[in-house]
C-alpha cells in the first residue's frame, strides 16, 4: 500500500504558507484575541426552527444568568428584548457590502434600527473588522449600551499548534462559511469553557428543490419566486454542486472549532434534536 502522508503534509505546508502570507497582509487588523478560561458558560443561538420549540419548553434556560450570543437578525425576533443577549454576531458580507438587492437593503435598514431602539442592556457587537466602512455611523460608533467590536475574520489553516496559536491571537480565524462558526469562535476566545448550541438544525438540504429550468430554490423561503442566491447583494444563482459544496466546508469548519475548543480544554454542547452537525456531543436540553 502507498504511503499518501507526504501528500497530506504538503496540503498542510502549503495552507501555513497561505495563510502567513495572508497574516501579513491584514495583521493590522482589529483583534478578538484569547481572553483566558474564564469557567462559564454561554448559549450560541442559531436561527433553525428548533429554537423557538426549545425556548417553549425551557425558557429557563436562556433567560439564567447566562450569557447568550445572537447572530444576524435575530434583533427582529420577539424573543430579542426578553432574552437580552451579551453578544449579537453578524458576518454576512450582505449587510454591509455596497449595492445590496432592494430587499436586502430594507433588511439592513430595519435590522440596524432594531439593534439601537431594542437594545437597553450592554451588548457587544461582534463584526469583521472589513466590516467598518460599510456600517452606518450610529452603528460603528455605538450607542452607549450596544458597543461594537471587531475582529480579524481572515481564514486561516495549516499545522494544527501553529493554528491554534494564530486563532488565539485572532491573527486569523478558522474559515467560516456560516455565521455560527464565528459565533463559536468569538465565544472560545471570550474565554467560555462550555459552549451550548441551540437551533442549529442544519437541515435545509431538506427543503431543496431544482425546477424544470434547472433552478435551485429553498422550499419556504419566500415561495418560488427567486432563485436561491449564494448571497442578497445581486450574485449569480447556486448551481447544485456549487451548493452542496458550501454546505460540505460549513459541515468540516465545525471539526477545526472541535479541535480549537479542545486545546483550550473547552467543550461545544449541541443542544439541537436531529441536527445534521455531526462534529459536537449532543446533549438534551431537557437533562441541563
Amino acid at each position: 500500500m502507498k504511503d499518501y502522508s507526504w501528500l497530506i503534509w504538503t496540503k498542510r505546508l502549503a495552507d501555513t504558507a497561505e495563510t502567513l502570507l495572508r497574516i501579513a497582509k491584514n495583521a493590522a487588523l482589529p483583534r478578538l484575541p484569547y481572553q483566558g478560561r474564564s469557567g462559564r458558560a454561554c448559549v450560541v443561538l442559531g436561527t433553525g426552527p428548533s429554537f423557538e420549540r426549545d425556548f417553549a419548553g425551557r425558557p429557563d434556560f436562556f433567560l439564567l444568568e447566562r450569557a447568550v450570543i445572537g447572530v444576524n437578525e435575530f434583533p427582529l425576533s420577539g424573543l430579542y428584548g426578553r432574552i437580552r443577549p451579551s453578544h449579537l454576531v453578524i458576518l454576512d458580507p450582505a449587510f454591509w457590502s455596497p449595492h445590496p438587492t432592494p430587499a436586502m437593503e430594507e433588511l439592513r435598514r430595519r435590522l440596524y434600527e432594531a439593534i439601537l431602539s431594542k437594545t437597553t442592556w450592554e451588548m457587544k457587537l461582534v463584526l469583521p473588522a472589513i466590516s467598518r466602512g460599510g456600517l452606518p455611523p450610529d452603528i460603528r460608533k455605538g450607542n452607549g449600551r450596544m458597543r461594537p467590536v471587531f475582529f480579524n475574520s481572515s481564514p486561516g489553516e495549516g499545522f494544527q499548534a501553529l493554528t491554534h496559536a494564530l486563532y488565539r491571537s485572532n491573527l486569523c480565524m478558522p474559515p467560516s462559511h456560516n455565521v455560527l462558526v464565528a459565533a463559536v469562535f468569538v465565544a472560545l476566545n471570550e474565554g467560555f469553557s462550555s459552549v451550548y448550541l441551540s437551533g442549529v438544525d442544519h437541515a435545509w438540504h431538506k427543503r431543496l428543490e431544482v425546477d424544470g429550468e434547472n433552478r435551485l430554490f429553498l422550499d419556504g423561503d419566500g415561495g418560488r419566486e427567486i432563485p436561491l442566491a449564494r448571497a442578497t447583494i445581486g450574485e449569480e444563482p447556486w448551481r447544485v454542486h456549487e451548493y452542496f459544496k458550501a454546505l460540505s466546508c460549513a459541515f468540516r469548519e465545525y471539526h477545526l472549532l472541535k479541535s480549537y475548543a479542545a486545546s483550550m480544554n473547552a467543550e461545544i454542547i449541541n443542544l439541537t434534536p436531529g441536527s445534521f452537525i455531526d462534529a459536537f456531543i449532543k446533549r438534551d436540553i431537557a437533562d441541563i
